[in-house]
């Protein structure tokens, strides 16, 4: 049966959609589709979508607009680590969908330093420990305008 079930898995990983890249004014990165397994969830998680490129160019709007004031603290940006909201252009981005119990739509972005990107990008959501502000992530609330949870790697 565990034999099965493995199996069953491994297919269902071959038949996921590609990640779709997208592109605009200052930001490139891949949209993962909402079957897409991840391994976390938000708070009152209802349960997953799959962001359009124009609801990508608003929540790029919105994190513009906000970064510079969420970032005032410049956590783990010192020595050879970017100040991610001066850099924002520089980092490749993965977008993943999310519902909330109220039916708000989450928009959760994975950002990763352009020169540590590689070829994985466009295939899996990238998660690393460590590795200061060349890797960070946030939330965007595309219903209220919201953008929270700003987490910026540690430093190791």
């Amino acid at each position: 049966m565990i034999k099965a079930i493995i199996c069953f898995v491994s297919i269902l990983s071959f038949i996921q959609p590609p990640p779709v890249h997208v592109k605009g004014s200052g930001y490139s990165g891949y949209i993962f589709d909402e079957n897409y397994p991840i391994w976390f969830s938000i708070k009152d998680q209802k349960g997953r979508f799959t962001p359009s490129k124009d609801e990508i160019m608003i929540a790029e709007k919105l994190l513009k607009k906000q970064i510079k004031e969420l970032n005032k603290r410049r956590e783990n940006q010192i020595g050879r680590c970017p100040v991610i909201d001066r850099n924002l252009c520089k980092y490749k981005r993965q977008y993943v969908g999310f519902l909330n119990t109220k039916n708000e739509k989450i928009l959760w972005i994975n950002f990763i330093w352009h020169k540590k990107a590689g070829n994985q990008i466009s295939k899996e959501v990238i998660s690393v420990y460590d590795g200061c502000s060349n890797y960070w992530g946030i939330k965007i609330n595309l219903n209220t305008g919201e953008v929270y949870d700003l987490f910026i790697n540690g430093l190791a």
